[in-house]
């Protein structure tokens, strides 16, 4: 997590032609000084536009702020250091505005997972309420139990100590800020996202190798295994309809450590989500495993899912992000193209 002191987007142009395979984006310098060493970033409609603000933690220094989309002028929510790797944006307290959900620090280091509460206005003061003092790496919200209320799922992970990637936390919210917790095991390594992969109007929770099926409580989760082939356990992933057929297919990336060699994968999601045998295709092999973050997604317009990922800048192979054009219906796609730096 090396130190950046400018902050940009790459922003898609206009729509291209059918069949084209270059991806050409703008480069947009969001704030020239920064944060410094902005390690979590997230995206939600924060003063209620219809348009996504950038969301970003400085870890160093620079506290959490907001930066309001289109002019970009920063809105700070709390100026304290320490935020960490992950922050979502949600309506937590069901007030009509979009809150945050944080990893930073208390004031003595110690880590921890928080909240701020909107106030609804750009200059005013966002509160802040602690929920649990853990080491987290990664957290996803959604509501998991169907109450109503948003709930979290939290994952640290295995490279770096204390190395207990091996537990999902979920937090229920009962009522207005209070949690219940529950610890799910799973296999060791990094990585989170949720979303309906059996397509039941459940939210299941993805990790490499596994996802975890919504029994409909949000304390009940039925492991499924969906790949043997893939050992790499430290991953970024997203999920799309990568080959056309309706269903949520998955994507990895290899994100832990510098200087390993694996490769970024999509697995074909069959007609029963709950078979271990899902057809692995390869993106692009022995590419380092430092792909921390990975997005799926018609970048071009064209029709063909496409594939974002980039490298930490502490990795040994130039930090950059790229874009992997034209996968459809199992198609491979030429060779990736960087497009700037991470």
């Amino acid at each position: 997590m090396a130190v950046l002191s400018i902050l940009f987007l790459i922003i898609c142009p206009p729509p291209v032609s059918r069949g084209q395979i270059a991806v050409s984006f703008d480069h947009v310098v969001v704030d020239p000084s920064g944060l410094r060493d902005p390690w979590g970033k997230a995206v939600g409609d924060l003063n209620g536009d219809s348009t996504p603000d950038l969301i970003v933690g400085g870890y160093v220094s620079g506290g959490l702020v907001w930066y309001e989309n289109p002019s970009w002028v920063p809105h700070v929510i709390s100026d304290r250091p320490g935020f960490r790797t992950d922050h979502e944006a949600g309506d937590v307290d069901r007030d009509g505005r979009m809150d945050v959900v944080s990893l930073g620090t208390d004031a003595s280091g110690k880590p921890r997972l928080e909240w701020f509460k909107n106030p609804g206005s750009p200059g005013a003061t966002w509160a802040e309420a602690t929920i649990e003092e853990v080491s987290l790496h990664d957290i996803e919200i959604a509501d998991l139990n169907g109450d109503g209320w948003i709930d979290i799922a939290g994952r640290n992970q295995e490279a770096f100590a204390p190395s207990d990637g091996d537990t999902l936390r979920i937090y229920l919210q009962t009522s207005a800020s209070r949690w219940s917790k529950y610890l799910i095991p799973c296999a060791n390594g990094e990585g989170l996202k949720i979303l309906d992969l059996n397509r039941d109007a459940r939210p299941d929770i993805l990790i490499s190798g596994f996802w975890f099926e919504n029994a409909g409580d949000g304390t009940t989760w039925i492991p499924r295994q969906y790949t043997s082939t893939y050992a790499h356990r430290s991953v970024a992933l997203d999920a799309a309809d990568i080959n056309g057929d309706s269903r949520l297919d998955i994507v990895l990336s290899p994100s832990e450590p510098v200087g390993g060699k694996y490769r970024i994968s999509w697995f074909e999601a069959p007609a029963d989500p709950t078979r271990s045998d899902w057809a692995e295709h390869i993106v692009e092999d022995s590419v380092e495993t430092v792909h921390h973050s990975m997005c799926a997604a018609d970048f071009n317009l064209d029709g063909r899912m496409d594939f974002a990922t980039a490298k930490m800048s502490s990795g040994l192979t130039p930090a950059e992000v790229k874009v992997v054009s034209g996968m459809f219906h199992g198609v491979q796609a030429p060779a990736p193209t960087a497009y700037g730096s991470a």
